[in-house]
Formats: structure tokens, sequence, C-alpha cells
């Protein structure tokens, strides 16, 4: 009986001994060491965070954004440069209209990027560079020529300018009967490939385009007669 009782207190004495030792544990030096090593670290986040702050204000204050509507300087600098590279025609007269958010588009496709049609500056960036893509060059289209050799200049990049005189379309396809010149005359059939941020063309728009020949297109009229004419795929379209 001793040897049993001696044996509980002998334990008893082993758990007091641990719960002892675990009220003698620092508890608000751990809490205090925890908290200096949270300060520490918020501490290298915000001073990220500024450097992030610092380098996004000074990239802007060297590539503001441009878009529509945008006018001055900077623009006409966009402008040479997009003409240096051969996506703009025309001069550079330091309005952000259709024409020069086509050509930012064009450009933004050939260097792998969002085609926006605005300037960022990532985009502008990349414009900027000295490896920047050049655009690839299209030759006016010879209607006749085209209608009478069409093998030959069947794949050749082409562009041409003129009225849409017929849309017809579905979901992911827009085809277009252009006229080339006025009324309906010298008239191209046209197909194009809806891109995401695809906005509608409609009939009588007079309208710029790009794209590769594909030689010509027949198809029956209303009256039974057939009818071949030169035909496009769009590349690139834009309202005049």
């Amino acid at each position: 009986m001793k040897k049993m009782v001696a044996m509980f207190l002998s334990m008893a004495l082993m758990l007091f001994g641990v719960a002892f030792a675990e009220e003698n544990v620092d508890y608000e030096a751990l809490i205090a060491e925890k908290d200096a090593r949270i300060a520490e670290l918020e501490s290298k986040v915000a001073e990220l965070e500024e450097q992030i702050r610092a380098y996004e204000e000074k990239e802007a204050e060297v590539y503001p954004t441009l878009q529509k509507g945008s006018n001055g300087s900077d623009v006409v600098t966009l402008q040479n440069r997009l003409k240096t590279l051969g996506y703009l025609e025309g001069s550079a007269d330091g309005a952000y209209g259709n024409g020069t958010a086509s050509a930012v588009s064009a450009f933004q496709a050939a260097a792998g990027l969002e085609e926006t049609g605005i300037a960022d500056s990532k985009t502008q960036e990349a414009l900027f560079a000295e490896d920047a893509p050049k655009a690839q060059v299209y030759v006016n289209l010879d209607y006749t020529a085209i209608s009478r050799d069409p093998d030959a200049y069947k794949g050749g990049l082409v562009k041409f300018s003129g009225k849409i005189i017929q849309v017809m379309e579905n979901d992911e396809i827009a085809v277009f009967r252009i006229a080339t010149r006025n009324g309906y005359d010298d008239v191209v059939y046209c197909t194009y490939s809806k891109p995401e941020n695809y906005k509608r063309f409609l009939e009588d728009d007079k309208v710029n385009i790009w794209g590769v020949c594909a030689g010509v297109y027949t198809y029956e009229t209303v009256m039974g007669n057939e009818i071949t004419i030169p035909s496009c795929q769009i590349e690139r379209i834009e309202l005049k």
C-alpha cells in the first residue's frame, strides 16, 4: 500500500512539475517577438508597394495613355512612329481618331499584344523599342488586273477603299460587298473573321480595307446570272 501511495505521489509531482514548467513560459515575450516580426514584414510590404507606385508613376510620365479623343504633341509623336513603321498613312495631325486607333490595333496584333486600339504604356514601350515589328507592305488593289489574272495576285497583300453596299453576317464571320468606285462599280467580295471586340459595319459605311487577295468569287444573281468579282479576306477594316 505504501508503495502505491509513493508511486502516486511521484506521478503527481511529475505532473505538477510539467505544469509548473509550462506556467513559467514567457508568453508575453513570444507575443512581442511575433508582433515585431509582423511589423517588420508589414514595413517591407509597404516599402515594396511604394517602389511599385513610384515605378508606375515614372512609367506613366514617360508614356501617358493615349486613346480616341486624345490630342497634342504626344499624339503627333505616336503617329510619326506609326508612320515610320508603316502602320499609319497620311499626316501626323495630333488628333487620335479612328485611323490612329486602327493603326495602333494593327501594331498590337503584330507585337502580340491585346488589340484595344488604345496606346497604353505597354503598347508604347513596344512601339518605340528598336526591335518593334514593321507593318507588312500592302499594295493598292488593281481591280482590272485581278479580274483578268486572279491566280497571279492570289495570296498577295492588298489595300483599297470603298463603300459597303451589302452586309451579311453570322456569329463568326461578316461578309461585305464593297464598291471601290461610285455606285456599284468595281465591287469586291470581302470576308472578315470577327474579332472579340468587333463593332458592326453597316451598308453605306465608307471604309478602308487591308487584307489578302483571295482571287475571284463567283455568285448567282436573283436573275440567275453568274457574276465573278475580285475577292479579299480582310485583316483590318476601319471607317474612313
